[in-house]
């Protein structure tokens, strides 16, 4: 007689009836290699040695997995006291792409178990370790909407930050075979808590400003609308009277404010000074390509012959109140960032947010200050 030989499973686990089976030499003991890639898997119910929880899925990790979808130049954009923008290079095409995942943490360690729980298809509460499209809709998008071009989605903003802290990031790209590629890790570190401000709107402007778009927007008052207080600036969209088909471009925001530098705001500090105001859009959670502006009169106190400065593309998210904190140093005028000659000697005439908005979407702007 010939002894039964047994072929054991990959898996870890196998009922007891099978093993006694097996010691006994009976010759129902031979059991093919179970594949699990593929299987669903989770922190509690991980997956075997050689394959890696990704999205909830046991997949071959990285190191037996080829990569469709990578970026390049991963880095820190700019930063605030609360905020960090993040930016990237795609180098592979749309027909690859599938998602990006953000993760980020104080050390190595926290990062690390971030990237993990990621990778098992786990997220978190707005502002947590993990970002996704739930969270920054741009990063399930390869490209940002309704631009009129082909805008490649390139970087994302963390925010609820704390101030004077170094973060690390790391970008996860998902493609379309199941393979995700990590980028290298970027550290960045927040500005310190600002110590000055100079407010533009809160409760009501402190300058001659008005609410923009001129004779569509309007202040009201609705301490459950407004961001803080009871007063903020609503614009509620295009009329549904056939004046605009479907969607089009609009800046909402605060305009004709003729700061005079010298007496509202003497020690501002360009290289950390920034533009913080509360965004709130009713309307569709997809990422379209948008823009903040900071126009400039040609003196102190005068708006009678302006120019604009930028940052574009500015993916602005869907929901309750994004606080927005956008470095004075990243708006570009005339190409080149603004300066502190710029801003101590010209006034400042509007801060706005623009983009398509698709008819029924509705925004809100609240808390438009300047600090440093």
């Amino acid at each position: 007689m010939h002894a039964e030989v047994c072929k054991h499973p990959r898996v870890r686990r196998f009922s007891n009836w099978v093993a006694v089976a097996c010691l006994l030499g009976s010759s129902a003991c031979s059991i093919d290699d179970v594949p699990l890639e593929g299987k669903l898997c989770s922190a509690s119910a991980p997956c075997p040695d050689d394959l890696a929880c990704v999205s909830g899925v046991c997949r071959a990790p990285d190191s037996m997995c080829t990569p469709k979808f990578q970026v390049e130049n991963f880095g820190v954009s700019w930063q605030t006291p609360n905020t960090i923008r993040w930016a990237w290079q795609p180098i592979s095409g749309a027909d690859t792409f599938v998602q990006y995942k953000l993760v980020i943490g104080r050390t190595p360690e926290e990062l690390e178990l971030a990237a993990g729980r990621a990778l098992e298809g786990l997220s978190d509460d707005q502002g947590g370790a993990i970002w996704t499209q739930d969270d920054n809709p741009e990063l399930g998008q390869y490209e940002l909407r309704l631009s009129g071009d082909v805008d490649e989605v390139t970087a994302t903003i963390t925010d609820g930050l704390e101030p004077g802290v170094e973060y690390r990031a790391q970008l996860l790209s998902y493609d379309t075979g199941g393979c995700v590629a990590r980028s290298a890790v970027a550290v960045g570190r927040t500005q310190a808590a600002p110590v000055l401000e100079y407010t533009l709107f809160d409760e009501r402007p402190v300058s001659p400003g008005r609410p923009r778009p001129d004779g569509a927007a309007s202040i009201e008052s609705n301490g459950d609308q407004a961001f803080s207080g009871s007063d903020y600036l609503l614009w509620s969209g295009w009329p549904n009277d056939g004046s605009t088909s479907s969607a089009g471009y609009e800046n909402i925001g605060i305009y004709d404010l003729k700061t005079d530098p010298a007496a509202a705001y003497p020690s501002l500090d360009g290289s950390s000074a920034f533009v913080e105001l509360a965004v709130a859009v009713d309307g569709s959670p997809v990422a379209t390509w948008g823009e903040a502006r900071v126009i400039l009169g040609p003196e102190a106190g005068s708006c009678a012959g302006i120019e604009a400065s930028t940052i574009k593309p500015l993916a602005l998210r869907t929901g309750p109140y994004q606080l927005l904190q956008l470095p004075l140093r990243a708006f570009l005028l005339g190409g080149e960032p603004l300066d502190q000659d710029t801003l101590r000697t010209r006034a400042i005439c509007e801060v706005s947010v623009g983009r398509t908005w698709v008819r029924g979407e509705t925004v809100r702007v609240d808390a438009i200050r300047i600090k440093w």
